[in-house]
This record gives structure tokens, C-alpha cells and sequence, in this order.
């Protein structure tokens, strides 16, 4: 019985010397094979998972890397669209749920309801413009819209936010005065139109870029959807609207004629931030996020080989390879920055 416990030791010691020595040559570190009786693993030992057909290409690409990495292990997906990505891990049957959108509000409730905790959330890059082949000149992200003849330069998010939400410490912002404009603007007030229905998945998260703590403004005039939201501000010259994903779908006849008499509203994250215009690469405050989600109970800790294949996808390889997607697919995927890296890579511990 020593032996056995001398020799275990030995082996763990081995074990943790060699997760070491690859950390500091910065190369995958030794992921042991999940547990046999878990429910993502199908019979053939394979690691199931489920969720959004946009990033499917590169988490197949992913997975490559990461079996090229770590022999033995074996994955099957199933992407088809993005309400499998947290349905997967709400029932068990998927190892994480990865998407190509914020999770809604509505989706990540019925996961704490069911286990008395919400899912980790790991960021891994941001999607902004989908394949211009698709949708020409390409789908733009979730964002504010303004009349055409509107000469609002643009708005920062805590502007924003005091447009769309009531009760902030600097107070509401309800007339175009408030923003700068002069003239006929300046005494005008700004009428508000948002999307009442699903059209606003894009939209409808608790975040942090508009504040959840505040309730959304009374002068919000809801409409049944993002197509009448469009229409609203494009016959309102006082009117700003937000928006998911413009155009919502292909071949809608009122696409060009609705598109041409608005406009984008150049964004930033605060004043003194660089403005986004969404372009493709140019990261808009509203662009949705490319995320892993994963159940994992407090105080538990991240299951090794999960563990690794996050810290692959924030890796300097994994971020290339999302980027790289960019010409490959024409989606215009775009990575984060060191300091974000640096803050999913936290969550892990």
C-alpha cells in the first residue's frame, strides 16, 4: 500500500513537472482525457458539443489543433444554429455551448433557474460583419441608427445609455440639444424607437454596455420588430433606433429603399475612445462577442482538458486562426486584445 502511494506521488510529481516545463516553453500543456461516464461523451469516447453554425468552421479548425496537440482525443459537433449553444450545456449532452452572439437574457435565466448559478461566460473574439456574399454589402453589427438627414457627428456608450435608460447619475438625455446640435435640433426631442419582439436577440442582453441596473426610458416607442424599427427612423428625422443585425434577412424588398435613408451613428466606448463606424474590423460598442459557455458549479474547478482547450482558443495560435477566417470565409472576425486575453484567461483559475 506505501508503494502504491509512493508511486502515485512519483507520478504526479512527473505529472506536474512536465505541465511546467511546457507552460514555460508556451507550448499545450498535458490535458488527461475527460471522464467516460460524462454525459457529452458519446460511447465511441468521443467530446460532443453544440451551437452556432457561424463559427463552425473554426472551432472545427479548432479542434485540429487541439488533437494535434493532445493525441487521443476526438470531438463531435453539431452546429446548427446559435439556441443550441446554451440549450446544450443546460441539459448536459454538450461539453460547452460555442456562439457567435451575446447569450439573451431569457436563455442564460433558464440555465440559473435549473442550477441555482449562471454559466461561465468566456469571451474569445467578436463577430462584426458576416460573409458580404450573403447579405451584400454585408450585414452589419447591432447598432443605433439615425435619420439620414440627421448631422449627429456621433455618440459615446454612456450617452447612450443616458439616451435609452432612465435614472442615470448624470441624467437622462432626451433632446437633441443635449448631444450638441444646434438650431431647429436643439429644442427637438429625441424620439426613440426599439424592437419589441425577437428580431432583438442581437440586442436584449444584460451586459455591460448599457447598464442593466437601469430600467429602459418610458419615451421608448416599441415596435413589433427590427423592419419597423427601420422604417420608423427612416420617416423620422428626430427619430434613432436600435437595431440587430441590418439586413435582418436577404432579398427583402424594402431593404435598399429603408437602408439608403438611414445611417449608422458612429460609436465609442467612452469620449475619449476611437469611434467606430463598424466597418468590417472596426470593433462597434454593440458588436456581439464570440463566446464559450460551460457549466461549471462555484468553487469547482475548470475541467483540465476544458481548461486547455480555452486557454488554446486564447492563444496566440487560436487568435491568428480566428482571424485568419476572415478571407478564408468572408466573415469578419475580429480578435481581442492582450488585456482581454488576459481577463478570460483569469476566469480559468
Amino acid at each position: 500500500m506505501l508503494w502504491r502511494l509512493r508511486a502515485g506521488a512519483i507520478l504526479f510529481v512527473v505529472w506536474a513537472g512536465l505541465t511546467a516545463a511546457h507552460a514555460q516553453r508556451g507550448e499545450p500543456r498535458p490535458a488527461p482525457l475527460p471522464a467516460k461516464d460524462a454525459p457529452y461523451v458519446l460511447p465511441d469516447g468521443s467530446i460532443y458539443f453544440a451551437g452556432n453554425d457561424l463559427v463552425d468552421d473554426y472551432f472545427q479548425r479548432l479542434n485540429t489543433l487541439f488533437v494535434k496537440a493532445h493525441p487521443g482525443f476526438k470531438f463531435k459537433t453539431d452546429m446548427q444554429d446559435s439556441n443550441l449553444a446554451i440549450a446544450g450545456i443546460t441539459s448536459g449532452k454538450s461539453a460547452f455551448g460555442p456562439i457567435g452572439r451575446d447569450a439573451m437574457r431569457q436563455e442564460l435565466d433558464g440555465f440559473t433557474a435549473l442550477y441555482g448559478y449562471a454559466p461561465t461566460d468566456i469571451l474569445i473574439g467578436y463577430d462584426q460583419t458576416p460573409n458580404v456574399d450573403i447579405f451584400p454589402p454585408g450585414k452589419t453589427p447591432p447598432a443605433l441608427w439615425i435619420n439620414i438627414k440627421n448631422p449627429l457627428p456621433w455618440l459615446s456608450l454612456e450617452q447612450v445609455t443616458r439616451i435609452l435608460k432612465t435614472g442615470s447619475v448624470k441624467g437622462d438625455i432626451t433632446h437633441w440639444g443635449q448631444l450638441g446640435l444646434g438650431g431647429e435640433w436643439a429644442r427637438r426631442a429625441i424620439h426613440i424607437y426599439m424592437p419589441g419582439n425577437r428580431d432583438a436577440a442581437f440586442v436584449f442582453y444584460e451586459g455591460d454596455k448599457i447598464d442593466p441596473s437601469l430600467p429602459y426610458s418610458r419615451r421608448i416607442e416599441w415596435l413589433p420588430g427590427v423592419r419597423d424599427v427601420m422604417s420608423a427612423v427612416a420617416q423620422d428625422p428626430f427619430g434613432i433606433g436600435l437595431i440587430g443585425y441590418w439586413p435582418p434577412d436577404s432579398g427583402w424588398d424594402r431593404q435598399a429603399e429603408l437602408g439608403a435613408q438611414a445611417k449608422i451613428v458612429p460609436m465609442s466606448f467612452g469620449s475619449e475612445a476611437k469611434v467606430s463606424r463598424a466597418a468590417p474590423g472596426d470593433l462597434y460598442p454593440f458588436t456581439p462577442g464570440i463566446h464559450i459557455y460551460f457549466n461549471r458549479p462555484p468553487g469547482k474547478p475548470v475541467e483540465p482538458w476544458l481548461k486547455e482547450y480555452i486557454r488554446l482558443a486564447l492563444s496566440k495560435e487560436g487568435q491568428d486562426l480566428l482571424v485568419s477566417m476572415v478571407e478564408e470565409t468572408g466573415n469578419s472576425f475580429i480578435r481581442l486584445e492582450e488585456k482581454e486575453i488576459a481577463r478570460q484567461l483569469a476566469k480559468l483559475d
